[in-house]
């Protein structure tokens, strides 16, 4: 999966295309439990294409972000899908999917606590329980999509979240710019990070029980 993890500067061309169709923040506050909450939210009116592996890269970068710099163990991830389009969620293939949970799950001390989508289009249900078979059994229990706020102060209360979500902890495109601004510190550990030498890494015989090298794009959603 070294695909995830190359040119992560925050100059990289990827980077510039992706803030063009969605923005990424991390909430100030915790919440009771001390969990970090995520939040990739689809912004209106974009004039960029959108690429998945971008915004997979984008939040692992946020993430490494804050493991060198908090002991995080809990993460909320909160994804806002008010101008999210269907072709969007298709552009995830299930070879991605599955790679990107595995990174979070089993590459790093986090514990995904909790995945939260607001502002669902009709078509996110039926579609998000077909992205649940491509996650661990203990995160597909974690999934909600909420068709009010009401539902998520359940789970994120009030002063953890931003205004735009009913909340009272300030402004989402703040906390956005200031991520923006903060991974930047990391740029020259990321350009003279070392690389490992992939063509020593033992063959491995791939699974035959489920082929993953296919897309989403012919999958029937009403």
């Amino acid at each position: 999966m070294p695909e995830l993890f190359n040119d992560m500067s925050s100059d990289a061309e990827w980077i510039q295309k992706a803030v063009k169709v969605g923005k990424m923040s991390v909430l100030p506050k915790m919440t009771p439990e001390a969990n970090r909450v995520h939040i990739i939210r689809s912004i209106e009116n974009n004039d960029g294409d959108f690429d998945a592996m971008a915004m997979c890269k984008g939040s692992l970068k946020t993430i490494d972000y804050l493991m060198r710099r908090e002991p995080v163990y809990g993460l909320v991830f909160l994804l806002d899908l008010k101008h999210c389009q269907l072709s969007y969620l298709l552009s995830f293939t299930p070879t991605l999917t599955k790679n990107l949970m595995r990174c979070i799950d089993e590459a790093t001390p986090l514990r995904v606590r909790g995945v939260h989508y607001v502002n669902p289009p009709k078509f996110v249900s039926r579609l998000v329980n077909f992205f649940k078979l491509f996650m661990p059994s203990k995160i597909q229990n974690r999934i909600v999509i909420h068709e009010t706020y009401d539902t998520l102060y359940e789970y994120i209360p009030r002063d953890v979240l931003p205004d735009e979500y009913g909340g009272t902890a300030g402004s989402i495109e703040k906390f956005e710019d200031d991520i923006m601004r903060a991974t930047k510190e990391d740029d020259e550990w990321y350009r003279n990070m070392p690389k490992a030498d992939l063509s020593k890494r033992p063959v491995q015989s791939k699974n035959i029980d489920m082929d993953m090298s296919g897309t989403f794009k012919k999958l029937d959603i009403d």
